[in-house]
């Protein structure tokens, strides 16, 4: 579990219980919503900066994911209110290199930014990705699809403001609709950190993680994040 409050200096608090969920308990951020946000608290499976977590499962090669059903499972339950500006989303990262600059290897990961993938279970206030929006459906939910360059955004078009939650989302499906567009560069990449949480504009005081299940592959298998 993450504050993650890296554009910001105002106060900001979270709590847990030491399982897969937590809530925001004081939060003044205040940054423009037309920029960065101020923070991401979540929780995480993987390496986030080089921190990774014991027996995560990944990282894992895009190919085996593109080829092999519901290997990754993302189940996630959530409670939000209908004030400030935030999204409640999945942040997933993708590197060419299976080590994410931990060690030294002879993979050129200098020569090609990370990958990242939101998908966005909800949002309220202005704070939407920029450009034009492509309409898309997976696992038979509509989205609105931006991208940037290094970016993708899957965005709920009919998002819930009270209790945003999915069940057993493959993210393979994912996975397979970016390759297809060329936004993850190539299959050789590889499933480095899949986080869980609120990206925070304005306010998020109250906002809730009530559980969460990300299933890999062993060792850790389909257990809490």
């Amino acid at each position: 579990m993450q504050t993650n409050e890296y554009n910001s200096s105002s106060t900001f608090s979270m709590c847990g219980d030491g399982g897969e969920n937590f809530k925001i308990t004081q939060s003044q951020i205040s940054v423009p919503t037309d920029g960065t946000p101020g923070g991401y608290p979540s929780i995480y499976r993987g390496c986030h900066w080089g921190n990774c977590t014991k027996d995560s499962g990944l990282p894992i090669q895009v190919s085996s994911l593109e080829s092999n059903a519901s290997q990754v499972r993302l189940s996630y339950d959530t409670q939000v209110s209908a004030s400030g500006v935030w999204d409640d989303a999945f942040d997933i990262f993708y590197t060419p290199c299976n080590d994410h600059g931990v060690s030294q290897s002879s993979c050129t990961q200098r020569t090609q930014p990370d990958r990242e993938m939101m998908i966005w279970l909800s949002h309220n206030g202005p704070a939407i990705p920029s450009g034009n929006a492509t309409k898309v459906t997976i696992a038979g939910i509509d989205f609105n699809l931006w991208w940037d360059g290094t970016t993708m955004w899957y965005v709920m078009t009919s998002p819930s403001l009270s209790n945003p939650r999915v069940q057993n989302l493959d993210l393979g499906d994912f996975i397979r609709d970016a390759v297809n567009r060329g936004y993850i560069p190539s299959p050789s990449w590889y499933l480095m950190d899949i986080e869980a949480g609120f990206e925070i504009w304005q306010g998020g005081a109250g906002l809730q993680a009530s559980s969460l299940k990300i299933c890999t592959p062993s060792p850790v298998g389909c257990e809490g994040a």
